[in-house]
């Protein structure tokens, strides 16, 4: 009789037990967070970008690929609009955030060859997935620079970033450039549409000189102008890696219910 009573006694605590991890899952609420960032691409056949979203279920539907009917991007108003087709999503990281765990997805989107400049200052990515859910999230801003040729004035032979001193924020302060020689005086300089950056040339270096904004910035293309009226793009080169970016960027983040 004791020892039936005491599987009884199991059984009830464990029943108990499961209820409880249930309906403290059930609790948890579902999040994405996207953090502000400065896009910025050349417009070339086949391109592609990067969008990183966290989010704190592994299982959610914005993590499988399968789930997506269609992705566009937008200002506020809508008055801007371009479609980005998904071409797959690649798990990154796990970071914490408030006392939450996110895992970090990376949305490869098709850039959209264009044969002129594109800017969107205010940026929104509109999401449709096959269950109908529909998500916007403010992405930052984005520039898609058109060049139909891009002359080899500057014999680069380096690229190199880094950030503010004593900051951690994955923001680029400057960038170096390092060639051998350079035959054709520089007129300005431009990291993506409308974006111009002050310079300095020493040695066999030139420093770009990033302004301070309100986004993340790691992966730029460089548009030089040359006084004879030559244009030469170095394209996109990812200055910075880093994977502690919700630690840092404060503001900068975005949060989001999900359904």
């Amino acid at each position: 009789m004791k020892s039936f009573l005491f599987y009884v006694t199991v059984i009830i605590l464990v029943s108990a037990l499961v209820i409880i991890i249930k309906q403290n899952e059930v609790m948890i609420e579902k999040r994405v967070l996207t953090v502000a960032q400065y896009y910025s691409y050349r417009s070339v056949e086949e391109g592609r970008m990067e969008v990183p979203i966290y989010l704190n279920e592994e299982k959610h539907p914005l993590s499988n690929p399968e789930s997506y009917l269609n992705i566009y991007f937008s200002n506020l108003d809508e008055s801007k609009k371009i479609e980005m087709p998904l071409k797959d999503i690649q798990y990154g990281h796990v970071e914490t955030y408030l006392n939450g765990i996110y895992h970090q997805y990376l949305l490869m989107l098709e850039l959209p060859y264009l044969d002129h400049d594109f800017l969107i200052e205010d940026l929104y990515m509109h999401i449709e997935l096959i269950n109908m859910d529909q998500y916007s999230f403010y992405l930052g801003s984005f520039s898609l620079v058109y060049l139909a040729d891009s002359e080899d004035v500057l014999d680069w032979t380096g690229l190199n970033g880094s950030k503010e001193e004593h900051h951690f924020l994955s923001r680029l302060k400057e960038i170096y450039i390092d060639y051998e020689t350079m035959v054709e005086e520089i007129d300005r300089i431009e990291i993506g549409v409308n974006m111009e950056v002050l310079f300095t040339i020493q040695g066999n270096r030139i420093t770009l000189d990033i302004p301070v904004a309100d986004y993340l910035l790691n992966d730029v293309p460089i548009i030089i102008y040359y006084a004879n009226h030559q244009i030469q793009i170095i394209d996109n080169f990812r200055y910075l890696v880093d994977y502690q970016i919700l630690k840092e960027s404060g503001p900068l983040i975005n949060l989001y219910a999900l359904n």
